[in-house]
C-alpha cells in the first residue's frame, strides 16, 4: 500500500511537471 501511494505520487508529480512545462509553451508559442 505505501509502495503504491509513493509510485501515484511520484507519477503525480512528473505529471503537473510536464502539464505545467506544456502550458508555458502554449503560452509562449501563443506570444
Amino acid at each position: 500500500m505505501n509502495y503504491f501511494v509513493i509510485q501515484n505520487g511520484r507519477f503525480i508529480e512528473r505529471y503537473r511537471c510536464e502539464v505545467f512545462s506544456m502550458s508555458l509553451a502554449l503560452l509562449f508559442s501563443l506570444f
